[in-house]
């Protein structure tokens, strides 16, 4: 996987995050943000995304994995991401 930044069409802030990955990857952990201290999510915690892929993708095939160990080691939280439309 390859990560760069494109300032064209940014979300928020100055640039989206644009992930690339090999066609030849199957499974496993694309990418993690490790936040370098603990964050309580049992109150009122949210998380916001927006994904665009170039393919379309059924539900379930990305996740947003919420964890408190280094790469993900041991999920507290697997959220499958709803289907997705090519370049939407």
């Amino acid at each position: 996987m390859t990560v760069a930044t494109d300032s064209a069409d940014p979300k928020e802030g100055g640039a989206s995050a644009v992930l690339t990955v090999a066609a030849g990857f199957t499974t496993g952990l694309v990418a993690y943000v490790g936040l370098g201290a603990p964050v309580d999510i049992l109150g009122n915690w949210s998380a916001g995304l927006c994904i665009e892929s170039s393919a379309s993708l059924p539900a379930g095939t990305l996740q947003l994995v919420l964890d408190d160990t280094a790469g993900c080691g041991s999920p507290l939280e697997t959220l499958d991401i709803g289907a997705l439309s090519a370049d939407t």
